[in-house]
């Protein structure tokens, strides 16, 4: 597995003093065991990820190119899409959730306290929400190969997404809550919500916007723009030419590979930017 952008925000929290906690232990963590290694500390603390996945998704179930696969997990839902172009939406409404994905035709699994519901286009489910995830829980999304979509930007702070993509030209917004992104390759975009949340992209070029919150964004292995948005924010490029914007807040903007440039827009500190704005 990848480790070099985990090696690049390390290096940015350290440079400006932050402390950063020794990993957690298996035991330790509740959160999903398909993103472990691949995530920030569940609720609370400021642990980095010890691993990535980099769009690598094993032992998943099988689902064709037009289907969906959804289930309850300990810690809330996983949906996993098929090989096709997903463009599935997700919202709260009141203590239900309700599954919308545009591109699929059939579900291969729905679990107990999901309905149908009929919609015009695509497939779509409401799920009561179990009584031990209504404070908080996890959304794990693993939508596979194709371009897909995935917009879970209208979720409250008590649900985290964990969305991890494969190969395809991926859009991911998120919402209020702590998000976790982690895209693969093909000029990916991704939003991150109101909370403080953690972006990792792939290869080939791609654009990140933390949003509110005290984010953590790193680019990939070509050349990337990622803005910080409101907060204070470590906002860290990797290969490649790339732009960093850490927009309001006292930011950390770091480069590595490449010529970089870093928009001084506030208190921030800038380390290993070629050209400053």
């Amino acid at each position: 597995m990848r480790r070099s952008s985990l090696a690049v925000l390390t290096t940015l929290l350290l440079s400006a003093g932050a402390v950063v906690p020794a990993a957690a232990t298996t035991a330790d963590r509740t959160k999903p065991p398909t993103s472990t290694s691949s995530a920030p500390d569940s609720w609370g603390g400021a642990k980095l990820p010890t691993f990535e996945l980099y769009g690598q998704i094993k032992n998943m179930p099988r689902t064709a190119k037009d289907e969906a696969h959804l289930s309850v997990t300990g810690w809330g839902y996983r949906y996993v899409g098929g090989g096709g172009n997903n463009k599935l939406t997700v919202t709260a409404q009141g203590g239900s959730l309700r599954f919308h994905d545009r591109a699929i035709t059939r579900w291969t699994n729905l679990p107990g306290g999901c309905d149908r519901v009929q919609v015009d286009v695509g497939r779509a489910a409401v799920c009561d929400v179990l009584a031990k995830h209504e404070d908080k829980a996890f959304l794990e999304i693993w939508p596979r190969l194709g371009n897909d979509t995935i917009d879970t930007s209208a979720l409250p702070a008590t649900w985290r997404t964990w969305a991890l993509t494969d190969a395809g030209k991926d859009v991911v917004r998120t919402g209020a809550g702590r998000d976790f992104v982690n895209t693969a390759a093909d000029r990916d975009l991704a939003h991150g919500g109101a909370g403080d949340d953690w972006i990792r992209m792939g290869r080939n070029g791609n654009r990140a916007y933390g949003g509110d919150g005290n984010d953590k964004l790193v680019g990939g292995e070509n050349d990337d723009t990622l803005h910080g948005g409101d907060g204070n924010d470590s906002v860290g490029g990797l290969a490649g030419n790339d732009v960093l914007h850490g927009n309001a807040g006292a930011d950390l903007l770091a480069g590595k590979v490449g010529r970089d440039i870093g928009y001084r827009e506030g208190a921030d500190t800038l380390r290993n930017i070629d050209v400053v704005r």
